[in-house]
């Protein structure tokens, strides 16, 4: 009785918050980048919240995962101070990194993983596009060579927590995408499902195949578990909004003479849309197109659905 019993005393204390990842991942423009960043006390490796400032344009800091992502736009020597905060206390790390030209000694050859990815009913005023999906996410551990003229070598091993999927957007269109703005994601093999996905990255130039020109828009949303890289997808991204729209069918609209019109009459002897009345036309998606004027409410149309004239219901 008195003594100290076998075993006793404290625990040692924790040490310090502080930002254990190294470097960052060199870049290469107009590649996919992505580096993670990891924090500890010494004993645990800790979740809280990230910031950075001084990141290279095109590339994004995940505040939950500490990701950086993205695909860089230009080329140089960059000082990033990236910050950590925790219940356990807070860090800072200033890191060098470096983005180079493709091409350039240095430059890793080939795309360095992405990581990056929305819901809700089709309004007007959106447009529908499709692409293919491609996985990335946080980054756990990377290791590298010592920078030579010779070769450069990138390792990472990626919990795959994000998926990224390339959609393309018309000329007319393209304006109106900023990033951040939100979009809907529904996967073919994943019927009935649809996914909250977010604009990562928009291409500074378009292609052009003898019409309108297109550019590319990057979505970045989470990877649920039955996700795979490579499956097909479709995306909506609402460009407007409105209610109490006069609306048509998109099947309705016809044209005649460089003019978009409705048919308000319809010979049913001889099977022959007519009266012709020209429309201006606002918003549309997939299935209806708003109309502006040349058409009032309580007026009836007519148009050829799957060969067979009918008319729509009035507007009321």
């Amino acid at each position: 009785p008195g003594g100290e019993e076998p075993g006793g005393g404290d625990a040692p204390a924790p040490e310090e918050v502080s930002i254990i990842t190294e470097m960052l991942n060199p870049g290469v423009v107009g590649q996919n980048y992505i580096s993670a960043l990891q924090a500890s006390n010494g004993t645990d490796t800790l979740s809280g919240t990230w910031s950075a400032e001084g990141l290279p344009d095109g590339l994004t800091l995940d505040a939950k995962t500490g990701v950086i992502y993205g695909t860089p736009t230009v080329a140089g020597t960059f000082e990033v101070t990236v910050c950590f905060e925790c219940d356990g206390g807070n860090a800072e790390k200033v890191f060098s990194l470096t983005v180079t030209e493709s091409g350039q000694p240095g430059a890793p050859s080939g795309d360095l993983p992405s990581g990056e990815f929305p819901s809700g009913d089709m309004p007007s005023g959106g447009i529908s596009i499709g692409g293919g999906m491609s996985s990335g996410g946080m980054g756990q551990t990377q290791t590298f060579e010592t920078y030579s003229l010779d070769k450069l070598t990138v390792a990472s091993v990626t919990s795959q927590e994000h998926m990224t999927l390339d959609v393309t957007v018309d000329e007319l269109d393209i304006s109106k995408i900023r990033i951040g703005q939100s979009a809907a994601v529904t996967i073919d093999a994943l019927a009935g499902e649809r996914f909250s996905a977010t604009v990562s990255q928009i291409s500074n130039s378009g292609t052009n195949n003898g019409g309108s020109s297109k550019f590319t828009v990057e979505l970045t949303l989470e990877k649920s578990g039955d996700m795979l890289p490579g499956m097909t997808a479709s995306a909506f991204i609402r460009l407007d909004s409105g209610e109490n729209l006069l609306c048509v069918p998109a099947a309705a609209l016809g044209e005649e003479n460089g003019e978009a019109v409705l048919y308000t009459s319809y010979d049913e002897k001889n099977a022959v849309l007519g009266s012709p009345v020209p429309v201006t036309i606002g918003a549309a998606d997939a299935d209806y197109v708003q109309i502006l004027t040349g058409l009032s409410e309580g007026d009836t149309v007519y148009y050829a659905y799957y060969d067979t004239p009918e008319s729509t219901v009035s507007f009321k």
